[in-house]
């Protein structure tokens, strides 16, 4: 069975070395990689239903062209690694908030693990993690969540930390 991986990229080096570290995590199994970006669009408040832009006005549609020209970017850097016949690429490309976009991306297709990068690490939980990530270890609970720090290279997992709240 094919393993479904999310990929949330805000397109930064941190996150371009977690995509990198998740095709090297499962180089033996055929998998469907689902990278997603979440965009905003300067000046609109997602947690203001009246301050949401339509589809089709000017500023949404250069926020959207903005985040698809970047995902060619990306995948022309993923095209020079090395083939993969058993990695197939999905872009998802949204306007949302990031954890709502996390989990719809979950739920519609069946995600078995997201896997995302981290800033380097300091004294602080959140400057180690970042909000963004904090945010989905937290309130993602349908499947787990691997935080990859920035500088990290990939070599076989010998201790994997198991964070829980109970």
């Amino acid at each position: 069975m094919d393993k479904r991986i999310l990929l949330p990229t805000d397109f930064s080096k941190n996150a371009l070395n977690a995509i990198k570290y998740a095709l090297d995590l499962y180089a033996d199994q055929k998998c469907d990689f689902y990278i997603l970006n979440v965009y905003q669009v300067d000046g609109y408040n997602l947690d203001n239903a009246m301050m949401v832009p339509e589809p089709g006005e000017r500023a949404f549609e250069a926020a959207k062209s903005r985040s698809e020209e970047r995902f060619g970017k990306l995948m022309e850097q993923l095209r020079l690694l090395p083939e993969n016949t058993k990695h197939t690429f999905h872009t998802i490309s949204t306007y949302n908030a990031l954890l709502e976009a996390v989990e719809d991306t979950i739920a519609k297709k069946d995600i078995d693990i997201v896997i995302m990068g981290t800033k380097d690490a300091s004294k602080s939980r959140t400057v180690i993690f970042g909000t963004n990530t904090i945010n989905l270890m937290e309130n993602v609970t349908e499947c787990p969540v691997l935080a990859v720090p920035e500088h990290i290279r990939f070599s076989q997992p010998k201790e994997i930390v198991f964070p829980t709240d109970y």
